[in-house]
């Protein structure tokens, strides 16, 4: 009746088996503990988005009770109950019971039974009053509930490398503006970590390397691959502000954040590494010391167990990029109970040009501390398949790489994020951006074979009937448009949609400014160099005479040379875009302006969102009320027989006192024989 069993602890046992619709799912503990028990299936190891089985004495009698958490409180009795009890006992020695439940009830409350292994909670109760467990009367672990346990991957001629950061001080820079989240990297050439990576190996483990002084100043940490060796950096050098990775460093190898577990590969698959292609990396740590402790300094990082043979097949991630930039995604209003943002639709465009399936081993979700859920979903041929990892509730303290629901991914499909935020605990708009006290949306879906594209981004696009029809106000000029004011004081955003470049038009025109976009950053070039840069580029000729008037040539513009300038600009994108320039309104489309873009397979492609996408749906399997349950039920009540072996002290003194009676019945009949 059981056939999948997992010792969770050393004294506690659940077991699992798949009959018909229905999952029987059961818990042995041994324990003096005389009280309520639980298990519990969960997305993401943490109580958030729970849905619970507890079993107790009500009226001195065992019920099990179908129950839900949507925080760390007392969960919730669900009012769609879709358990029933088998059999439940308790001694003074053990606790033992087993419930059916269906393998999906479509309640939003409950988690379907799926072939994958998922978080499971156990909790033990000192009474059977349904209260606080305590802080050790707990736990979590994986099972598959479904199938028969895998055995863990076995790997023959492993040898392990730590990459950890040199006694960095878990401080900003002094004159970082955002001093509680500190950036650093540490730049780390393989080769000499060991000669053998100087050929290609392939990473089959990755595990945090967290040192337990200053763990819980860690925020996150990515090991990133490097195109090349970083300008001006050498072997075991830190870079002590790296908010922004150095340029070329932009690959994604792996990724922890709070509650993480180590990724394992199975046989036959790894992240490669080494060789003269991943020679260089960087491991980029944030830190979050809200307090801003000084003196305390972090040796963590990352424990590669690498394989002495090549893998078949070589791993990457396939990011899915729903904002972690004010460039992508409008700050998150206060005081909403559940926030959703623009949801970014990765096309069949961009995956069409996968060359072969993507095999899914593992998803990541990550927000940051307002996160209420993630979601990605996938179409195929105009079906909703359903969700890559069903997570309920999205819990910033456990993170992790979870197995995926869907295994695969082919050419054509369609990909869709979404994420939604709880602001009620905040008075201010939430910016999104890479400071825990910011927000995002970021998935890591890790897959094989590796893609030459993959990862997509959504971005806002600019509301020309806004910047067009509206004057600008602020600055200090007057009757100029809302475009022409956003080139004239934040040109960055007029010309990238880049906001956050404190500078002018007319500083940049006479002096110059920072370049930075995508992996290039360079904090200063002369006016006359970046212009020169355009002209010499076929790409950019067009723009070379746009982005300055003439007067920059002596660097002696003024405030209206910037201003007129910015009005013939405007002029012409406004019409180009079939709009008027302020204060003339005459002229405007009828139909609205697509607020955000998808960027994927090198293109820029309108974001097409949730409109249109195949709706999810829920196919019932197993109804707990249905005459099959009761059937199953009654089949799995335990019957006393005359082989049925001995379990447990209890059992044995029952047994042991039905002996006794029938002696003395046997004696007395025989006495009365004689």
């Amino acid at each position: 009746h059981w056939p999948n069993c997992v010792a969770a602890t050393p004294n506690l046992d659940v077991y699992s088996g798949v009959e018909g619709d229905f999952l029987k799912l059961g818990m042995h503990v041994r324990s003096t503990m005389q009280g309520w028990t639980s298990l519990a299936m969960a997305g993401n190891g943490g109580m958030k988005g729970a849905s619970e089985i507890v079993v107790r004495k009500v009226n001195d009698t065992f019920v099990a009770e179908d129950r839900y958490s949507s925080d760390y409180v007392t969960p919730t009795l669900d009012s769609q109950q879709n358990v029933r009890l088998i059999f439940a006992e308790q001694t003074a020695a053990y606790t033992a019971w087993g419930v059916v439940m269906p393998l999906s009830a479509c309640d939003k409350s409950d988690y379907a039974v799926e072939d994958i292994k998922t978080y499971i909670l156990w909790a033990l109760g000192t009474s059977h009053t349904f209260s606080y467990h305590g802080q050790t009367n707990r736990g979590q672990f994986h099972m598959n509930l479904m199938s028969n346990v895998k055995p863990p991957n076995v790997y023959t001629n492993t040898t392990e490398h730590s990459i950890r950061m040199k006694d960095v001080e878990v401080v900003a820079v002094s004159d970082n503006p955002n001093p509680t989240n500190p950036y650093k990297c540490q730049v780390v050439d393989l080769h000499k970590i060991d000669s053998i990576f100087e050929q290609k190996r392939h990473g089959v483990k990755f595990s945090p390397d967290l040192n337990p002084a200053t763990e819980k100043y860690v925020h996150h940490m990515i090991l990133f691959s490097c195109k090349e060796q970083p300008a001006g950096y050498s072997h075991g050098d830190i870079i002590q502000d790296c908010e922004n990775m150095p340029r070329g460093c932009t690959s994604m190898l792996w990724l922890w954040a709070k509650g993480s577990k180590p990724v394992e590969f199975p046989n036959g698959i790894g992240l490669p590494l080494g060789g003269a292609s991943i020679q260089w990396t960087a491991l980029q740590m944030h830190y979050y010391n809200p307090a801003l402790d000084k003196g305390q300094i972090d040796r963590s990082g990352v424990r590669i167990t690498v394989s002495d043979q090549l893998q078949k097949h070589d791993a990457s991630y396939l990011v899915m990029n729903g904002g972690v930039m004010p460039m992508q995604q409008d700050p998150i209003p206060p005081g909403k109970k559940l926030f959703v943002i623009p949801a970014m639709r990765m096309p069949s465009e961009c995956t069409s040009k996968w060359t072969e399936p993507l095999n899914v081993l593992s998803v990541a979700h990550h927000q940051h501390l307002l996160g209420k859920f993630m979601r990605i979903e996938v179409a195929r041929n105009g079906s909703n398949l359903g969700l890559l990892r069903n997570e309920h509730h999205y819990d910033f303290n456990h993170q992790s790489l979870e197995e995926s629901r869907i295994n695969q991914l082919l050419p054509g499909d369609e990909l869709l994020v979404k994420c939604g935020y709880d602001t009620t605990g905040v008075t201010a708009p939430t910016q999104f951006g890479d400071l825990t006290q910011n927000e995002m949306c970021f998935g890591a879906i890790l897959y094989y074979p590796k893609q030459k594209f993959g990862d997509a981004m959504i971005v806002k696009n600019v509301i020309w009937k806004d910047l067009c029809s509206a004057p600008y106000v602020g600055g200090n000029v007057e009757n100029i448009s809302m475009c022409s004011g956003l080139y004239m004081f934040n040109p960055y955003e007029y010309w990238f949609q880049t906001p956050g470049m404190n500078i002018s038009s007319l500083e940049f025109c006479n002096k110059g400014g920072p370049i930075e976009f995508g992996p290039l950053s360079i904090p200063f070039v002369p006016t006359k160099t970046i212009i020169s840069m355009l002209n010499n580029s076929k790409a950019t000729q067009q723009y070379a005479g746009m982005v300055c008037p003439p007067c920059y040539l002596d660097s002696n513009c003024t405030l209206k040379d910037i201003a007129d300038h910015g009005t013939q600009l405007c002029e012409v994108s406004c019409s180009d875009k079939g709009f008027s320039l302020w204060p003339n309104i005459s002229k405007a489309p009828a139909a609205p302006e697509p607020t955000h873009s998808v960027r994927c397979a090198k293109q820029r492609l309108p974001n097409k969102g949730d409109s249109g996408f195949p709706p999810e749906r829920c196919t019932e399997q197993g109804d707990i009320n249905s005459a099959d349950a009761t059937k199953l039920v009654a089949s799995l009540v335990p019957v006393p027989t005359a082989d049925m072996p001995v379990s447990s002290a209890e059992h044995t003194k029952k047994v042991r006192l039905w002996m006794a009676v029938c002696a003395v019945i046997l004696t007395s009949l025989s006495t009365g024989l004689t």
